[in-house]
């Protein structure tokens, strides 16, 4: 520890070091190996300055109320009559609320687009949004819960930090932990999550990347950690039909199929980019064929 001074004010600095540790081995399965390595990690608690005391660390109640009226948070999934506008007729009078959601995830899915930036507040706004067609993680799920709430569906964001961006700490309430949104919806009394900035997402089948452990359901009235754990199993299935032919050559038609967020990914990566995506598919293989479908 050293001690020193800065502007003015006295400071000090503290330094940690470690010996004979254990290299660290990557394993299959583990989503972000960021989480097990032996680390320290600081959290800003409070500032002084010209005895003006600021808190920073807090309760998970002090965080729901601070985002509750933020321009860029509570603000823009409290515009339910602004989005109302934008809905068909033919969405708002399903009568099914579990069709109903699915539809409105749909139409924010076809009309808006993620432009690949993370975020627990709005980039640009649900007005803007509205008006380019596009903005941040966001921008896209507080317009898709405001949406929703404007349908007579209860919904509400939930934070969440990525899997690359690392595990929440649930010690220490912090605005720090998360960098990303989410949609909760009760319907019929079931719990369905939605993320919007997917082009192939559907309820209960969320990117990989919002696959992180804890999340923190922000509702009305009070806040609450809630568990994210994906239940759905993703399969895939494979299946050749071909003939030896009398030259010793082998012709046939060979089937991948995917489900649950396997087709999920695929999906993803034919729209990124259909050739590279052919080619990158024919690398996995030690045959050539053609024809890709």
């Amino acid at each position: 520890m050293k001690e020193d001074m800065m502007y003015g004010s006295q400071y000090k600095t503290y330094r940690f070091g470690y010996d004979n540790l254990k290299g660290f081995k990557t394993e299959n399965f583990v989503k972000n190996n960021d989480n097990y390595r032996t680390k320290i990690r600081a959290e800003l608690h409070s500032t002084y300055f010209g005895n003006n005391l600021k808190m920073y660390t807090s309760t998970w109640e002090d965080i729901r109320k601070k985002l509750w009226d933020h321009d860029d948070f509570g603000s823009q999934y409290k515009k339910d009559r602004l989005v109302k506008e934008l809905l068909p007729a033919s969405i708002l009078d399903e009568k099914n609320d579990l069709s109903k959601a699915n539809k409105i995830l749909d139409y924010v899915k076809t009309n808006f687009t993620w432009n690949q930036n993370n975020g627990i507040y709005a980039e640009n706004g649900i007005k803007d949004l509205i008006k380019n067609k596009t903005g941040n993680d966001a921008d896209l799920n507080l317009m898709l819960a405001a949406m929703f709430r404007s349908a007579n569906i209860t919904a509400y964001p939930i934070l969440i930090s990525t899997v690359r961006n690392g595990n929440v700490n649930l010690t220490f309430p912090n605005l720090g932990n998360f960098n990303y949104v989410i949609v909760g919806a009760e319907i019929n009394k079931v719990f369905y999550l939605f993320d919007a900035t997917s082009k192939q997402s559907q309820a209960n089948l969320l990117p990989s990347r919002v696959w992180n452990d804890n999340g923190l359901l922000v509702k009305d009235d009070k806040a609450e950690l809630i568990s994210l754990t994906n239940v759905n199993v993703s399969y895939n299935s494979h299946t050749v039909k071909a003939k030896i032919n009398p030259d010793g050559t082998i012709s046939g038609v060979y089937q991948d199929q995917d489900e649950g967020m396997m087709a999920m990914n695929a999906k993803e990566n034919f729209d990124e980019n259909q050739e590279k995506y052919k080619k990158q598919y024919k690398e996995n293989f030690s045959v050539d064929f053609a024809n890709i479908n």
